[in-house]
């Protein structure tokens, strides 16, 4: 879906794994 890829750029830019998948590590990180 379209959120998946929006969570993977995120992770890039944030220098994470870009698995696609919304962790709570990401989440505390936006």
């Amino acid at each position: 879906s379209g959120t998946r890829i929006a969570i993977q750029k995120e992770q890039q830019r944030l220098g994470m794994p870009a698995d696609g998948w919304a962790t709570p590590a990401l989440l505390g990180a936006l």
